[in-house]
């Protein structure tokens, strides 16, 4: 009864809220996870061009070094910000 309804997969859904029964308002929120492995993604294909990736155990390690601008576009969007490209 504390759910209304889902709104697909993931992290979609309604909730009916009400205070006092007094006021009755419908919330509706969507969150996603697939910025963040888009962001991830565009990070780490960036990250491989500067490393050299054959050292590493996996591709998919790359990094970056701090005090580069890659590693502040980086941080910039880790921390939620928009970069300037």
């Amino acid at each position: 009864m504390k759910q209304l309804g889902t709104l697909g997969g993931g992290n979609h859904f309604i909730e009916s809220l009400s205070r006092y029964r007094k006021f009755v308002w419908l919330m509706l929120t969507r969150l996603t996870r697939n910025i963040g492995k888009e962001l991830a993604e565009r990070h780490i294909s960036t990250a491989k061009v500067f490393v050299e990736i054959s050292e590493l155990p996996a591709p998919d390690l790359a990094y970056f070094i701090q005090g580069t601008p890659e590693f502040a576009a980086y941080w910039k969007d880790l921390k939620g910000h928009k970069t300037t490209r």
